[in-house]
């Protein structure tokens, strides 16, 4: 699940602030280690305020934070966050945020 409430999905347009680029817009991300496919066709666009991601181990979660940081390069898709590509301008994306 993506967002601050629970029942909140991938795909759905989460906290409209009108007219402001959103902070995430991902679309058909596919996240695949070999055969394993970790996350597939994941849509969403998240326009600011708090975000969890629920699921059990494996669900996808860290390869979907990773992707979206520009660590791991999506096997299909596309996704931008905070205005950047996520593949193409990984390292500048880093720059302006934190992960653990």
């Amino acid at each position: 699940m993506l967002g601050g409430r629970a029942g909140v999905r991938a795909g759905t347009r989460i906290a409209a602030m009108g007219g402001v680029e959103p902070v995430l817009r991902a679309e058909g991300l596919r996240v695949a280690y070999g055969s394993f496919v970790a996350l597939e066709h994941f849509d969403a666009t998240w326009e600011g305020g708090t975000c969890g991601l629920l699921g059990p181990n494996g669900a996808g979660k860290s390869s979907l934070l990773r992707t979206l940081l520009g660590l791991i390069a999506p096997a299909a898709g596309r996704a931008r966050v905070l205005g950047l590509d996520v593949e193409r301008e990984g390292l500048a994306l880093r720059r302006r945020v934190g992960y653990m």
